[in-house]
């Protein structure tokens, strides 16, 4: 069975499916199966239309609980607790843990629901339908998984986690087999130490270079953040200006990807490393 929880900055509450003291996540909830599908048509001359593009739209969706204490006062306290770690200011996410123990976060923001107080003093039970938007339409891991890291262990050593690696005069060149067990496509951040350089990283024919050398201890992240693309040293400093010309920065498509990562000049101090959320469309 897989359980449902809210989480922020103003503290956690775990919504049951069933209970007799508490927030229970009642039946009904609406919006939280597959996101939409936004959709745009191009008229055709000669009649009908053609499909130009296809993406995820944000989730609506309606989180109906019940509020069920042992006297009205109890009520109101889970009612403000609700109410407390819903707040937008406390960026609230909806928490799910499967039954592998896996957790997957969404975000959300309570649009509307709550309004209603209690139907009389005295009362035990309160019953509340939240109205909730989704900016994200997917489920992200909560766990991030690696890649790599390739480096050069000695001259003839080899890491045992990759797939392959091939070490010649200082240059390490390492491919590897990702399996992404996602529904969607999910962006990749690369972590590359110095020294070395030129660093080539691809990905089933899509990537970038780094084409200044990295000094000893040198650290470029290479992330995707508020929706664009960021290069940064260890200090915060914006590198983007290393990279080459025209980089496609590359992403895991669902299932099993092909990563090929070079390093010239490296060390076994040198290593490139990346990591990824699973994106997934949970149905609630």
């Amino acid at each position: 069975m897989i359980r449902l929880a809210i989480e922020s900055a103003r503290g956690s509450m775990e919504l049951p499916s069933f209970g007799t003291n508490g927030v229970v996540f009642a039946p009904g909830p609406a919006g939280l199966g597959i996101p939409p599908d936004l959709t745009e048509w191009e008229e055709s001359p000669a009649g009908g239309g053609r499909l130009r593009s296809v993406r995820a739209g944000m989730r609506d969706a309606t989180l109906p609980v019940t509020i069920l204490g042992q006297s009205s006062d109890e009520v109101r306290e889970f009612a403000e607790q609700l109410r407390r770690v819903t707040r937008a200011a406390a960026k609230p996410v909806f928490v799910v843990t499967l039954t592998n123990g896996e957790r997957y976060k969404l975000p959300f923001i309570r649009v509307g629901g709550g309004e209603d107080g209690l139907p009389y003093e005295g009362a035990t039970e309160l019953d509340w339908a939240l109205e909730v938007r989704c900016g994200a339409p997917y489920w992200v891991s909560e766990r991030s998984r690696q890649i790599g890291p390739i480096r050069v262990e000695s001259s003839e050593g080899l890491l045992p986690d990759l797939a392959e690696l091939h070490v010649s005069h200082s240059n390490a060149f390492g491919e590897i087999n990702i399996l992404n067990t996602g529904d969607v496509e999910s962006p990749v951040t690369w972590v590359i130490t110095g020294p070395g350089g030129p660093v080539s990283v691809d990905v089933d024919g899509a990537g970038f270079t780094l084409t200044d050398p990295l000094d000893v201890g040198e650290v470029i992240t290479v992330e995707y953040r508020n929706r664009t693309w960021s290069v940064t040293d260890q200090t915060g400093a914006n590198r983007y200006a290393l990279l080459g010309t025209a980089p496609k920065f590359p992403r895991l498509q669902p299932g099993t990807s092909r990563a090929t990562i070079s390093m010239t000049a490296a060390t076994p101090e040198s290593s490139v490393a990346g990591y990824y959320q699973v994106r997934r469309e949970l149905i609630l």
